[in-house]
């Protein structure tokens, strides 16, 4: 394999073809029919295996996702194993979470962001304002991006809108977090977001209740609104609350967009981890997400808002 590198065939593939997803068996065909020599002499090697040359391939292209990243940013993956692993190109996306190890900076954006009126150019917004107000990790979401793979309008009940970590003692003492991250305990909650623009008694069931669908996931899930009309729709939501656990913020598009809780959610003990492998798999942004929640994990890095 003299004069080869896996690592720059993997990434010169995948921007020559950034209009797919590739598995890393389909790439090690790929490498195979333009490389015939770059594993020659490896046979023998798998043959004591019992796995094939393509089967080595597979793993080795599968074991340098984080090399295709450090070398081309935009490259990213889904799936948690060779089994399930896509790799592929993220468009439109000029630069990715830069990660430090110190908290939050509260952004002098926020006052400058300027709303037109419509639901969705409120999730900039509501993510800056979330960040700002209860210092947590926020990542958008797109539905545009994901492959919707169940059809039009599936996505409505699926995708939330804004999702977000916070690493539970974050300003406890290192020695302190790195004794319950070596314990495996919970280190971090998953916080899950449904933006509109205002809930009355003609939609709150129907919000609420896509909330539930497309946040449950998480450990705790919010409904985010910039009004609540009347009393009957408050106390409407306070028994849904009451039944489901799924909160309330309220963003003041009057006072520098501050965001502040009407309904505290109600905690989940554990997340959903097949929906969230399935959302990872499914969309680019949720996938850095996790990629994000992951270097936490990892490393002790934090996203930058």
């Amino acid at each position: 394999m003299s004069g080869f590198c896996l690592v720059d065939y993997v990434v010169n593939f995948l921007i020559a073809n950034k209009e797919h997803r590739f598995t890393p068996s389909e790439i090690a065909c790929n490498l195979l029919s333009d490389h015939p020599n770059a594993y020659k002499g490896h046979e023998i090697f798998c043959d004591r295996d019992g796995e094939t040359l393509l089967d080595k391939i597979t793993k080795d292209i599968d074991r340098h996702c984080r090399s295709y990243k450090s070398h081309e940013k935009n490259i990213s993956w889904s799936g948690y194993d060779v089994s399930t692993r896509r790799l592929f190109v993220i468009h439109d996306l000029p630069t990715l979470p830069r990660y430090r190890k110190n908290k939050p900076i509260i952004s002098d954006h926020l006052k400058e962001l300027v709303w037109d009126g419509k639901e969705r150019s409120l999730y900039p917004i509501v993510s800056k304002s979330l960040s700002h107000g209860f210092g947590i990790y926020s990542t958008c979401i797109d539905d545009r991006k994901s492959s919707n793979v169940d059809g039009s309008g599936a996505n409505t009940w699926f995708h939330p809108d804004i999702v977000a970590f916070k690493p539970i003692g974050d300003s406890w003492g290192e020695d302190v977090k790195s004794l319950v991250k070596s314990n495996k305990n919970h280190v971090m909650d998953t916080w899950s977001f449904e933006i509109k623009k205002s809930v009355n008694m003609a939609n709150v069931t129907k919000y609420f209740y896509q909330t539930l669908s497309n946040s449950g996931w998480a450990n705790l899930s919010y409904l985010v609104v910039t009004s609540i009309v009347g009393e009957k729709t408050k106390r409407q939501l306070r028994e849904l609350n009451e039944n489901h656990g799924v909160g309330v913020i309220v963003i003041n598009m009057s006072d520098n967009k501050k965001a502040s809780v009407f309904i505290k959610a109600k905690r989940r003990k554990e997340m959903d981890w097949p929906r969230i492998n399935k959302l990872s798999e499914e969309n680019s942004d949720f996938s850095l997400f996790v990629q994000g929640m992951k270097g936490y994990v990892d490393r002790g890095e934090l996203p930058q808002n």
